[in-house]
């Protein structure tokens, strides 16, 4: 090659990185648009993280000790909240950018991966396969086109929690599975794999039983010709000891907290409602049978219609979910063939749609075919198992459970890199022509772009046309004789309640979302057996955005320029009063 050719080369190497980077960058505009378009969206995980993190950052980190909620997430957040301290306004807006910044640690994460991938590529190509896989720069390009749609699609910085973090060890845990099979694995990547799954359980209680498949996975990636199964044990068990050592002060203080062994409930719960049949989220008394006896369920004052009290001892704007763990005390789970078939069957439906979301899975896979014909992926190299097992494992860990796209989002992109990593093409297979390759090229790099771009452009559109319509109610709340630090009751389920929180007020009582049809067609003396249970209990007013509840029962106003309705405990309801949040 001459040398006026190889500067050629040069400059367009220089040049294919600059678009590279001027397009990752591109994309990462677009989220931070979205992230602030989005900036005042929340979930009911968020509310229960946000307030976990408050009281950490005022009262110590003994407030991250909860059961269900894992504590790595509202610790970084408690961070967050001593350094900058916002205000109950700005406070979702630090969140919604707190989560842009894990967003960004999540690029650097898979960016590690995908480096681990393309060289565990390089290392099954030299050990003498008649088929070659797609190129590092394709590789790189799919995989970065693909992230970004993933997490407009799956994964989402304008989501409260912590799945983000997740996905981003589950990335930094199978790359270093990858570089310990490259070998020679250092005891230094062992200790780093016990560190980053310690991580990852701190960050979610479902990452305990995945963690001893990453192990499993670490002592099969330390086996070789020239390593042996002797010299891979002690390594796996160096890694297992540091997971145990990071991991072992928040289950002692589990411990010291319920009395018993536990690495957390949430999957316990979990399982019990939705393959057992115990009632979702809130408000289980022991129902169905078998499920157990309730130890210290939240409190049904009245039986017709349904009025459930929950005023102490758990604080929150709404205690129920502030702490599921204390209410769902004494659950046990059992297995059920019928709950079980139920539950899988609707979990395979749930990966169906999250993979046929956009539709641009199906266009690559399309295009990768025709851009070869001979096209194959081979699936016996070992680097498929390390990338493979834990992250299929997970997916059928929540399979049995609950699927959820932003549970699984991380895993199943991790097994989408393997699948294109696998991907092996004949070298003397008959090419397509040269503009059918190009598009089927551009197809796999552009389709996940499109979508991506509609996604985030769409939410970036609506920058400024979002009422947040919660801190509405919470204004109008203090206007209409509702002070701070006040408890008032709610007919309907207070999970999406979020005004409570914004207007610094408790949620100690409710009629819940399903019993609102008892409510109204209860008489008028056992309706107003209810709002006399509501004061009782303390509250100084009760709230509802069913309209059929504020027009079917007296004493409602509605609240200026929001969905909900107020009514203030009337002369007829017993005395009331106020105590501290």
């Amino acid at each position: 090659m001459t040398q006026e050719a190889k500067m050629t080369d040069a400059r367009s190497v220089r040049l294919k990185h600059r678009i590279d980077f001027a397009l990752v960058c591109a994309a990462i505009l677009l989220l931070a648009l979205q992230t602030w378009a989005r900036r005042n969206d929340m979930l009911p995980d968020g509310i229960s993280y946000i307030e976990i993190a408050s009281a950490t950052a005022q009262h110590g980190f003994r407030n991250l000790v909860n059961a269900y909620w894992s504590p790595l997430y509202p610790a970084l957040l408690s961070v967050v909240f001593r350094l900058f301290h916002p205000s109950l306004y700005w406070e979702f807006t630090v969140v919604h950018l707190t989560n842009f910044a894990i967003l960004l640690f999540n690029l650097a994460c898979f960016r590690i991966f995908l480096n681990e991938v393309i060289a565990a590529q390089k290392i099954e190509q030299a050990a003498g396969s008649d088929r070659t896989p797609l190129s590092p720069s394709k590789m790189r390009n799919y995989g970065y086109a693909l992230f970004f749609w993933v997490n407009v699609v799956w994964l989402s910085a304008a989501t409260v929690s912590p799945d983000l973090l997740v996905a981003a060890f589950a990335y930094l845990a199978t790359a270093i599975l990858l570089r310990i099979y490259r070998g020679p694995g250092s005891t230094f990547l062992y200790a780093a794999l016990g560190v980053v799954l310690g991580a990852a359980y701190l960050a979610k209680a479902a990452m305990f039983p995945l963690a001893f498949v990453f192990l499993a996975a670490s002592l099969f990636a330390g086996i070789s010709p020239q390593r042996s199964l002797r010299r891979a044990i002690p390594r796996t068990c160096l890694a297992l000891v540091v997971f145990v050592i990071v991991a072992a002060p928040f289950i002692s203080a589990l411990f010291h907290s319920k009395h018993r062994f536990t690495f957390g409930d949430a999957g316990k719960i979990a399982y019990t409602e939705y393959v057992d049949g115990a009632p979702l989220s809130t408000h289980w008394q022991g129902e169905p049978a078998g499920t157990g006896i309730p130890v210290h369920p939240t409190r049904k004052i009245l039986a017709n219609p349904p009025v459930y009290e929950f005023s102490h001892p758990i604080p929150g704007s709404y205690p129920p979910w502030r702490d599921p763990s204390y209410w769902y005390e004494g659950v046990t789970p059992h297995f059920s063939i019928k709950g079980q078939a139920r539950i899988l069957w609707s979990g395979f439906g749930a990966y169906f749609k999250m993979f046929s979301r956009t539709g641009v899975l199906y266009i690559i896979f399309v295009a990768l075919l025709v851009s070869a014909p001979k096209t194959r992926w081979q699936f016996r190299a070992p680097a498929f198992w390390l990338i493979c097992l834990p992250s299929a494992a997970a997916l059928l860990l929540y399979w049995f459970v609950h699927v959820e796209e932003r549970y699984v989002g991380g895993f199943a992109f991790i097994l989408l890199i393997w699948i294109f990593s696998s991907v092996r093409i004949a070298p003397h297979a008959p090419a397509p022509s040269a503009s059918w390759k190009q598009c089927a090229s551009l197809a796999i790099t552009i389709a996940p772009m499109l979508a991506f771009l509609c996604i985030a452009g769409r939410d970036a559109l609506t920058l400024n046309h979002k009422n947040f319509t919660q801190w509405q109610v919470a204004q109008q709340l203090h206007k209409l004789g509702v002070p701070a630090q006040s408890q008032v009751a709610y007919i309907g389920t207070g999970l999406d309640a979020y005004w409570a929180h914004l207007a610094n007020v408790r949620i100690i009582a409710e009629i819940p979302e399903r019993n609102i049809p008892d409510f109204l067609r209860a008489d008028s003396a056992h309706q107003q057996q209810a709002f006399n249970a509501f004061a009782t209990s303390g509250a100084v007013a009760t709230l509802t955005k069913n309209p059929a509840v504020a027009n079917f029962t007296p004493g409602w106003q509605p609240i200026p320029d929001t969905p909900y309705y107020l009514r203030p405990a009337l002369h007829d309801d017993p005395p009331r009063s106020l105590h501290a949040f």
